[in-house]
């Protein structure tokens, strides 16, 4: 019942229906899910065509946290086109070279919203919709996990379409975290 509750209550939390929310052991591990899934279902489909064309792309900030940096780092060993973008000295994207990084293979792009060490808040919505004017079918992720209860995170409808976020941060009990779809057809 409780677990059954909870996901109702992240479900209205972030707009979404009660199956958008799963629950993961961390915010970790909701991390290694949203980047793991969306490189993996590329490259399976990928692979399924033939394999012609470029490999899939998957972007992340120089910064982000190492659930996601070195989760996306791992995937050049697995055929995926890794990238880190570079920030600036605020600790923000280099939207220039973000930009130029976009190609029509970028399947994911993962940018946190307020890094875990120097606690800069970054504009995801934004960065969001600027990468689907470039590339509408990539899928944006954040990890919420050192925004989430301090300040305000993507909610349904949102061009960011995978939301990490930890229980810990919040006050909650340390082992849980979950990863929000906030895209309903990602479900398909």
């Amino acid at each position: 019942r409780a677990i059954r509750d909870s996901r109702i209550f992240f479900g209205q939390t972030f707009q979404v229906n009660p199956e958008q929310v799963i629950f993961t052991g961390s915010g970790s591990e909701a991390d290694n899910l949203a980047v793991y899934g969306v490189a993996m279902n590329a490259l399976v489909r990928r692979n399924a065509k033939g394999a012609t064309g470029p490999a899939p792309r998957v972007l992340a900030s120089a910064i982000d946290h190492p659930a996601v940096r070195k989760t996306v780092q791992s995937l050049t060993d697995l055929g995926i086109d890794a990238h880190l973008v570079p920030v600036d000295r605020h600790g923000q994207v280099d939207r220039v070279k973000l930009l130029e990084l976009l190609t029509p293979a970028t399947v994911l792009v993962s940018i946190h919203q307020v890094n875990y060490i120097v606690g800069s808040h970054l504009p995801v919505e934004d960065l969001a919709r600027i990468c689907k004017e470039r590339v509408p079918e990539l899928i944006f992720h954040t990890d919420a996990v050192q925004a989430f209860c301090k300040v305000e995170v993507p909610t349904s409808p949102s061009a960011v379409e995978l939301v990490s976020i930890s229980a810990h941060k919040g006050e909650g009990p340390k082992g849980v975290g979950a990863l929000i779809i906030l895209n309903k057809k990602l479900m398909q």
